[in-house]
């Protein structure tokens, strides 16, 4: 980061008596993106963060990496402590894909960065038998997508199956030799491939670790070049304080320097994701609102939403080289089938490597009964190289293919206070036969479609990608139904605005980040606007 650009990041104690146009929590792609758009608006913002400003960013790896221990895993982008989990009554403890730091979980993600279907926008009746509907259209969404994607700098190609929509796209670096030899087998299958959506940037046109762009770059950086953006980091937000009808203040307190202090901002944006917004609101009850803040209906929290995700691995009839650019193949043909909503398959680009599996077999460890022992959960990760090593040797001719099918919302899926796990509240999850059935359905159909090829499912049961939360804030424009409405603002409080995965009704059958993104930039024109009109 600029030297410049250092000036902007301040200590807490530097903002006693300062008052901010807009005082956003958290900078992932939510936070990252709505304070660009309102910094370029000429509107005075504070950005609070949990995590470092600087990051030692030379050695951050893919989330095939782990990390132990608060300090180190800080250093890293990675959020610093196990989240607590009760999924069909079984209680874990795990470190979930999450960043923290400037970014946010962009610091991160794998860059796939896709459009919702215009067919998620509509409205839908689940299979609870509620009606669920977007407080927006897709055409009124779909400019600011065509803006992240400008922002974010995605390449790729668009969906053979989509019709009517305007992109913003690069063209895509090239298909290493995995890549290009899926690519005519999915075709000669009969299916549609195309070039994954991924943000990169542009020096050398391949996309890998390095050159994947996130909320640091693409809004951060940006925001702090208007001169109208603070930054104050190593910093997390106790609790708002709110009279009936707006936020009053914020209450922070610094990691680093042990001090707690009260801010005041016109605005308040919350981007802390759909984990850790609602635990946020909760934790901000008062006499006013004793169920928790904008929580008169007792949704904040709930619908939790998380895709599944398998790993699935295809034989190919020969060894082909994966150098080059990574993660950049799109199958969309069963995203929707007759009606019913399944999701998106993703090359990586790899074979099962060695880091691929032992992550994976100590995330499975990590939710079972065995990973709540400390010293046997010790003894079994060390001893888990062995299968992992067998496993390189027996799939070495397989390429990973990652899954993602859409989750529904259910009120009873939610995120709860509980001041006994380190992150201070329990994702509580019941898997419907629902999900468990469209899960396999999805995996029988990428099955029986890829021809003359063995497709082996690296997971068993319904894997939750705890990576992709969403839903917990939802939006709506029914105050009785949702938490916010269409402009992202809470329905009972003037000031309060939600710019992250929170506010999503549904979760759609593809990477999260770029609807964020674009519902963030969204809240940002409007609020601008507003405060403008205000003036």
């Amino acid at each position: 980061m600029s030297q410049a650009w250092q000036n902007y990041i301040v200590a807490p104690t530097e903002l006693a008596d300062q008052d901010f146009d807009v005082v956003i929590v958290g900078s992932g792609m939510g936070g990252g993106m709505a304070a660009l758009n309102l910094c370029r608006a000429g509107i005075r913002v504070l950005l609070v963060e949990k995590g470092r400003s600087f990051l030692e960013q030379s050695k951050l790896t893919g989330v095939e990496v782990e990390h132990q221990g608060i300090e180190s895993r800080l250093l890293q982008g990675r959020w610093p402590v196990k989240l607590s989990s009760k999924v069909e009554g079984v209680a874990s403890n795990f470190y979930a894909p999450l960043g923290c730091g400037l970014g946010g979980s962009t610091l991160i993600y794998g860059g796939a960065v896709e459009r919702f279907s215009p067919e998620d926008f509509e409205p839908r009746q689940m299979p609870s038998g509620e009606l669920v509907e977007w407080p927006y259209t897709y055409g009124e969404i779909e400019p600011y997508y065509q803006q992240a994607e400008s922002l974010l700098n995605v390449h790729g190609t668009v969906d053979p199956l989509e019709s009517g929509t305007n992109y913003q796209l690069k063209v895509p670096p090239p298909l290493n030799a995995t890549d290009r030899y899926f690519e005519s087998l999915f075709r000669k299958s009969g299916l549609n491939p195309y070039h994954l959506h991924v943000a990169i940037g542009d020096a050398d046109n391949t996309r890998n670790r390095d050159n994947v762009k996130g909320a640091l770059e693409s809004g951060i950086i940006p925001a702090l070049e208007t001169g109208n953006l603070l930054i104050v980091s190593d910093c997390e937000v106790e609790r708002l304080i709110a009279d009936a009808s707006q936020v009053q203040s914020v209450e922070l307190k610094s990691g680093d320097q042990n001090v707690s202090l009260s801010i005041t901002g016109k605005n308040i944006i919350l981007a802390c994701g759909a984990y850790f917004t609602p635990a946020l609101l909760l934790k901000s009850s008062n006499d006013i609102w004793p169920q928790g803040l904008a929580n008169t209906n007792g949704l904040v929290g709930c619908y939790l939403m998380m895709h599944t995700s398998d790993y699935l691995g295809v034989w190919s009839t020969k060894r082909h080289s994966d150098q080059g650019a990574d993660k950049t193949l799109g199958l969309r043909d069963f995203y929707s089938v007759e009606g019913e909503k399944l999701g998106q398959l993703q090359s990586t680009g790899k074979s099962a490597q060695m880091g691929y599996i032992l992550y994976f077999l100590r995330q499975k460890l990590q939710r079972s009964p065995f990973g709540k022992i400390p010293l046997l959960s010790q003894v079994i990760r060390q001893l888990l190289r062995i299968p992992a090593f067998v496993a390189c040797i027996l799939f070495r001719e397989v390429s990973i293919f990652s899954s993602i099918v859409e989750d529904f919302p259910y009120s009873e899926n939610r995120i709860l206070l509980d001041s006994r796990t380190d992150s201070g509240i329990l994702l509580q999850y019941n898997i419907k036969e629902e999900l468990k059935n469209r899960t396999r359905k999805f995996r029988r159909l990428i099955g029986k479609s890829i021809k003359n090829h063995w497709v082996v499912n690296f997971t068993h049961g319904v894997d939750l990608n705890f990576g992709h939360p969403c839903g917990t804030c939802r939006s709506g424009s029914n105050p009785e139904s949702s938490v916010v409405n269409e402009q992202g603002k809470a329905h009972a409080l003037k000031n309060l605005y939600i710019a992250d995965a929170s506010f999503m009704p549904t979760s759609g059958g593809t990477n999260p980040s770029l609807t964020i993104a674009a519902h963030a930039l969204r809240v940002a024109d409007l609020l601008a606007r507003k405060i403008k009109e205000n003036r």
